[in-house]
This record gives C-alpha cells, sequence and structure tokens, in this order.
C-alpha cells in the first residue's frame, strides 16, 4: 500500500512534550497484563452489562461491530485510524470486514511496533499500514478515506481544529468520521455536582467494594486528580476534551450520537471495578442500580455524559 501521509516521524524528531506523551503510551502499551488496575470501559462486567447494551442493545456486540452492521454492509476501500495505539481498532476492523485497507499512525514508536507485530501474527499486515506520527501536526492526503476513526483517542489532541480541519479534507465526498471518545471535563477534573454524587453513592458502598488494588487499601474518597500532576506524567490527557463535540459540529453532520455516560460508573468504578463478581447476585445488583441511577440523572439533565459514539458525515460544499 502506497504511503500517502507526509508527516511521518521517528522518535528523535517529536518534541520533548511529544516524546513524554510517547514513552508514555509506550509503556502503557507494554504494561504487565497482571497489573490490577482496570479503567472502567475495559471491565467485562460494565461492557457486557452497560456500554454493549446501550449502543448496541446486545450484551455481547460491542460499538465497532454495532458501527459495522449498521454503516458498513461491505467494506470500505481506505480506512484511517488515528492514535491508534496498540492497533486493537485495526486488527478488530481487518477480521470483521469494516475496510479492505487501512493506514494506523499513533506518537508512541512502542505502541506502533507492538501493533504491527499483533498485525503480523494475525496475518493482517497487508491490509493495515502503521506509522509514527505526532497527530496534532499530521498532514493527510486530500479526498483519499472513505471513513476515519478515533477510538479514545481525540481526546488526547489538543490542536483539534488542525485535526478537524486534515480529517475533513482526506475523507471522500460522503465519508463518515466516526469518534468513540471521552468528551467531560478537561484533565477529568470533575463537576461539583458530578463529585458529590459519585462520592454519595461511593460512601454507600461496603469496604469490600472499596478495595483499591493499585493501591492496597480501602478507598475512602474520590477526588480529582490536581492538574499539575496530570501535566507532569501526560499533558496530552483530556487537552481539549470539552471542546470535541462543538467543533465536530461546525465541520461534519452528525449522523448518529449514543451518549454512555461514565458520568458516575467511571469515578465510582474506576480500579474497583475488579471486587464485583458477575456471578454473585448481590454485586450485579449493586452495580446495575450504579448504571440505572447514572442514566436517570443524564436522561433527567441533571448531569452530563462524558462518553460517547458519534458518527458524522462529511458535509457538502456550498455552492
Amino acid at each position: 500500500m502506497k504511503r500517502n501521509i507526509s508527516t511521518f516521524a521517528t522518535p528523535e524528531m517529536l518534541g520533548e512534550e511529544c516524546q513524554k506523551v510517547a514513552k508514555l503510551w509506550g509503556e502503557r502499551a507494554t504494561k504487565d497484563p497482571e497489573n490490577p488496575a482496570c479503567a472502567w470501559t475495559d471491565s467485562p462486567i460494565i461492557q457486557q452489562y452497560y456500554i454493549h447494551p446501550t449502543i448496541s442493545g446486545k450484551k455481547d456486540a460491542n460499538w465497532f461491530i454495532w458501527v459495522k452492521d449498521n454503516f458498513f454492509p461491505k467494506p470500505a476501500e481506505r480506512a484511517l485510524s488515528l492514535g491508534c495505539g496498540d492497533g486493537c481498532l485495526e486488527r478488530h476492523g481487518a477480521l470483521i470486514d469494516v475496510f479492505k485497507k487501512c493506514d494506523a499512525f499513533d506518537i508512541s514508536p512502542e505502541a506502533v511496533e507492538i501493533a504491527k507485530k499483533k498485525a503480523e501474527e494475525l496475518g493482517i499486515s497487508e491490509k493495515v499500514n502503521y506509522g509514527i506520527s505526532d497527530i496534532n501536526k499530521i498532514a493527510l492526503k486530500k479526498h483519499y478515506y472513505d471513513v476515519v476513526f478515533c477510538a479514545m483517542s481525540m481526546h488526547h489532541f489538543e490542536n483539534l481544529e488542525h485535526v478537524l480541519s486534515e480529517i475533513e479534507g482526506s475523507l471522500i465526498d460522503g465519508g463518515l468520521f466516526i469518534i468513540n471518545e471521552y468528551i467531560g471535563p478537561n484533565r477529568f477534573q470533575w463537576y461539583d455536582k458530578q463529585l458529590e454524587t459519585a462520592n454519595d453513592i461511593f460512601q454507600l458502598l461496603a469496604d469490600k467494594y472499596r478495595f483499591d488494588p493499585t493501591t492496597k487499601n480501602i478507598k475512602q474518597r474520590i477526588e480529582r486528580v490536581p492538574v499539575a500532576h496530570m501535566l507532569a506524567t501526560d499533558p496530552s490527557e483530556a487537552v481539549r476534551s470539552v471542546d470535541i463535540i462543538p467543533l465536530i459540529e461546525k465541520r461534519f453532520d452528525i449522523l448518529k450520537r449514543v451518549d454512555y455516560g461514565g458520568t458516575l460508573v467511571n469515578p465510582v468504578l474506576e480500579n474497583v471495578i475488579v471486587n464485583f463478581d458477575e456471578h454473585k447476585p448481590e454485586d450485579m445488583t449493586i452495580l446495575k442500580l450504579i448504571f440505572y441511577i447514572e442514566k436517570l440523572l443524564i436522561q433527567e439533565h441533571v448531569l452530563q455524559t462524558d462518553f460517547s459514539l458519534i458518527i458524522s458525515k462529511k458535509r457538502k460544499p456550498h455552492r
């Protein structure tokens, strides 16, 4: 497949801050599989009993399968994945025939190498072309892709106006732009009402559910992570997450938006979700009540959704 992106990079070409981000995500891509930390979106229980049913209506059909079933009756000719990490989306897309060919780019050389290796192991290397790129400065070939994906990556892009302009220009007429994203408060600085409600729920949980395996202690409260700490560890984290939807709406026509919460479930269950057992009725009753409370408060506009799946279409030019 001919390379069509002009901003390939080597680690040495990345700026100091970009190198910090690249290093962090390289470490995460190679993390110990026994690491007890568990993001709420990675939990099989939350996926099967909350996220998947909210998006697809089916316990065992994730968002990508739903997108495939509803928007890709036949494979797209050319796809693009920005912020691909270790290549999970591309592997899934290749195996279920979402696309025939896909370019995929990430800032982390380590993550890209893992993605390449896993693609080779699955025998899909001919379908996926991986490369290193600082997405904030990316330049894309015009009128080339049928679909562009950003899966939990766009909230790490600071130069959103540039990135969205490049995505828009790279799409063919009628091309799709699909994101599955965190769109909540910048830097995960929970809103006061959100944090207050999350703690009200958290304080009701028994100690056995509040054990944090990352600290080996009973977690007492949910606190905002100091911005200074976030900047020191990952300056790209949720850098402009609240701007994502308004800026997309300026450039694209939204065909479908599915909000799936995370407003309470994320802060309440981050890491401690591992204490819940799918096969214990008491555990599942507690989780389902938390899911219900979150959905109700979002539906009643008491709280906003923090995560959303959005399928948008390149807007027709004015004549």
